[in-house]
């Protein structure tokens, strides 16, 4: 038996294809073991029309039970597309606070919520706080565990622990809080488990040529629960497992996690993680002549930045002042400190397209994001073994794989 606290929340993106549908933390990682285990029960808040949603399209679905707690709105997570920091409503000040939903049992996944509190006390109990602003720790709400492992990103450790180290933040949280593991989330860098008798283990992360992002942590944090809370495997091997069951979701969007003997391993190659990317560099292409194109430059930006690596923009780092001579200078110098390329081909823009084949001459590795081109303007892309993704998470995360490589 396990039982899941966490939220149950509407999510809307707009990219690539438009999603509109109930899950959030709680009802997804109780969806992702509802294939692996049959006595499921999910803690969470919901006004009527959450409520609704659940029972209908979780709960009969997924077959798991529901214990709700009662709220007076169904919040919503809305993504351009899902490497976009959400917009959340309605606006947070109004859903109140004090709202605490209590839990006893020897196996507990505890989300962090936005409209409460759980607290919980447990044997064998998992802890992700979702929440980067505002992570607190375990047992600042009197919660208590026997076996006690925090499951966090890179910017959640950061906040906890103080220390911008990963491994000697995961240290510390186990000495000072009690943590029997630390499982850090490095997304397409993997993950590094932390354990109290302070061995670390870095799983890989496994490729896959499609990436939903949206949720593949909550499905990581159902799995892990599953495996080291239920099965009673170490805490690497709950992560493995777990790495591999949030590929097979990336890949599918499917919730519900089959038995690992049924996914086919060849689908999801293994990446290297072990290896230190913060000085490798990607050079981003692209024109930035109208408000769209910048836009997606920053954003692309951002979303590398954002997960350890360098990033030689010309539209942030030389712009377009200067003479020619001047701006090729600075654009060509810094393709050759750059590591690979990634190319956001929006038409046959020249300088572009005369990036990726200077990178190409260089022999490095360029990803080029085409999403509305015609195929025949392709030929020669495709045709030189450049990586041609059509989504923009996909090829964000293609980028960072490449690197990690090299």
């Amino acid at each position: 038996m396990i039982d899941i606290a966490g939220g149950v929340y509407r999510e809307i993106c707009h990219e690539p294809f438009g999603v509109d549908e109930v899950f959030g933390s709680g009802g997804r990682a109780a969806a992702a073991i509802s294939g692996l285990c049959n006595d499921i029960t999910l803690h969470t808040f919901a006004n009527k029309e959450g409520r609704e949603f659940a029972e209908e399209g979780l709960e009969a679905v997924f077959n798991f039970d529901l214990k709700i707690t009662k709220s007076t709105q169904l919040i919503h997570f809305e993504y351009f597309h899902c490497l976009s920091q959400p917009r959340i409503f309605p606006s947070l000040d109004v859903y109140g606070s004090g709202r605490e939903i209590e839990i006893s049992g020897e196996t507990i996944l505890r989300f962090g919520f936005l409209e409460g509190d759980a607290k919980v006390a447990g044997e064998w109990v998992v802890y992700d706080p979702q929440s980067e602003e505002k992570a607190v720790h375990f047992h600042d709400n009197g919660s208590t565990a026997t076996h006690l492992a925090l499951i966090a990103n890179e910017t959640e450790i950061t906040q906890l622990s103080g220390q911008r180290d990963l491994a000697v933040g995961a240290d510390l949280l186990i000495s000072n809080n009690s943590y029997e593991v630390v499982v850090v989330k490095r997304g397409p860098k993997g993950v590094l488990v932390c354990t109290a008798d302070h061995k670390k283990v870095h799983v890989p992360s496994f490729r896959t040529e499609k990436v939903w992002k949206i949720g593949s942590g909550d499905i990581f944090s159902g799995i892990f629960s599953f495996y080291w809370g239920i099965e009673k495997l170490t805490a690497s091997e709950a992560a493995f497992n777990a790495s591999i069951a949030a590929a097979f979701y990336c890949r599918t969007r499917c919730s519900q996690i089959p038995e690992l003997s049924n996914i086919d391993e060849n689908k999801y190659p293994s990446v290297p993680t072990d290896k230190d990317i913060s000085k490798r560099q990607v050079y981003l292409a692209g024109p930035f002549f109208n408000v769209s194109q910048k836009w997606l430059i920053s954003e692309a930006k951002r979303c590398l930045e954002s997960m350890g690596i360098k990033v030689f923009s010309p539209s942030h780092a030389v712009g377009i002042g200067g003479t020619d001579t001047e701006i090729a200078a600075k654009d060509l110098n810094g393709l050759r400190k750059s590591d690979c390329v990634l190319a956001l081909i929006d038409g046959t823009d020249p300088g572009t397209i005369f990036e990726i084949g200077y990178a190409y001459s260089k022999r490095k590795p360029v990803i080029a994001l085409a999403e509305n081109v015609p195929e025949g303007d392709l030929t020669m892309i495709s045709g030189a073994n450049c990586v041609v993704i059509d989504d923009f998470a996909t090829a964000i995360y293609e980028t960072i794989w490449q690197i990690l490589e090299l």
